[in-house]
């Protein structure tokens, strides 16, 4: 199967050093099985402002990503209650 090249922005590099190592591991688990293989089928797309982008879960811990020219761009990794208001 095609593994897909996944871009880090700054910010989504610096949301994974605040994680404890045990979440940090998880949610490196998740892109390798999830978004590296599949980014559409895997990842949900989110609506009204945030149109362009989509997430998935890697346990209580969001990844939300953008699929520019056909690379999935990770934007950001929250947990889930922070919610996705200050991304546009």
């Amino acid at each position: 199967m095609l593994e897909w090249e996944v871009i880090y922005l700054a910010t989504a590099l610096a949301d994974a050093r605040r994680l404890d190592m045990r979440d940090r591991l998880l949610v490196e688990q998740s892109i390798d099985t999830k978004l590296k293989r599949d980014p559409d089928r895997f990842g949900k797309p989110l609506r009204y402002t945030l149109r362009n982008y989509r997430v998935f879960r890697a346990g209580d811990w969001r990844v939300i990503f953008r699929i520019r020219e056909n690379l999935p761009i990770i934007i950001s990794i929250r947990h889930r209650k922070k919610g996705y208001g200050d991304l546009s």
